[in-house]
């Protein structure tokens, strides 16, 4: 299966907004990824309150995960549907195709309609 891209409607059921301020922010205070990481660099000049960082990071591995977990998931359904379609239409890729892009227009109960 070529795409495997979240749907819009799919990926605004997630804090991706949180995360990517999250991710500015951290990029903001450490580029080169090396204050937090080594002594005397300069995060021990920084008023970091760790346990509000440590939910931070939670809600963010929680969002990370649940997109990740949504993607296996799909492209698992994809790759079953895709199988059985082969198993059905053998060596007609035209109406496999076709039947793996109507799938694509119904994933996560979205569905499009098809132009006339």
């Amino acid at each position: 299966m070529q795409n495997l891209k979240m749907l819009p409607a799919n990926w605004d059921n997630y804090d991706t907004t949180f995360v990517e301020k999250c991710i500015a922010e951290f990029d903001g205070i450490d580029p080169q990824g090396m204050v937090f990481r080594y002594a005397s660099e300069g995060a021990e000049t920084l008023h970091v309150h760790f346990h509000w960082r440590h939910a931070i990071m939670e809600h963010v591995n929680q969002v990370l995960e649940g997109i990740r977990v949504y993607l296996i998931d799909t492209h698992g359904q994809n790759a079953d549907y895709e199988s059985y379609l082969r198993s059905q239409y053998g060596g007609d890729s035209r109406k496999v195709r076709y039947f793996l892009n109507e799938r694509q227009r119904f994933v996560g109960g979205n569905r499009q309609k098809t132009p006339s």
